[in-house]
């Protein structure tokens, strides 16, 4: 949820201020990684059990990060930065729907509990991660953002995977 919140804080400024988009021109940029994020979702169902595809996306997730950071620093063309943003997201919707499950799955007994716990979680993550972007820079303060959010994300998914390989959490086949 760091990467998602980081994104959607920052994204307006460095669509509008630092690349110039007029308000429509946003809002094309941020509907088509809209959609790329339901993309994403679509499509982790067909990569295989709910841990390799966290790995594919956390790694992806990772990525892509660089690729903005890189893209927001050495002030990249527009569409550097979009295709870059676009594959972020896009991991960010893979890695949404496994993490639901294993989360869900770890906790059947409670899963109202954890549901809840998983909703709050994001939003708090919302609430420490849009002043964050804001602070200094932009472009520094929102590429520090998505990459320890991409960091964070490849760090729980190794830790997802020794709880699945100690059988505390399953997976399926």
């Amino acid at each position: 949820m760091v990467i998602l919140f980081g994104y959607i804080a920052s994204s307006p400024f460095i669509y509008q201020k630092i690349y110039g988009l007029s308000p429509v021109g946003f809002s094309l940029c941020f509907a088509l990684n809209a959609l790329f994020t339901a993309f994403g979702c679509a499509l982790s169902g067909r990569v295989g059990n709910e841990y390799n595809t966290l790995k594919i996306a956390g790694v992806g997730m990772l990525v892509f990060a660089i690729a903005v950071a890189a893209a927001l620093m050495t002030h990249a063309l527009l569409p550097i930065l979009q295709v870059a943003f676009m594959g972020l997201t896009f991991m960010f919707g893979m890695s949404q729907p496994p993490a639901n499950a294993l989360a869900l799955n770890a906790e059947r007994a409670n899963a109202g509990t954890a549901a809840a716990a998983i909703g709050a979680s994001g939003f708090l993550m919302g609430g420490i991660v849009s002043p964050l972007v804001g602070m200094g820079d932009i472009a520094t303060s929102a590429s520090i953002v998505l990459l320890v959010g991409a960091v964070l994300t490849l760090v729980s998914v190794l830790a997802i995977g020794s709880l699945c390989a100690k059988g505390i959490v399953s997976h399926s086949k």
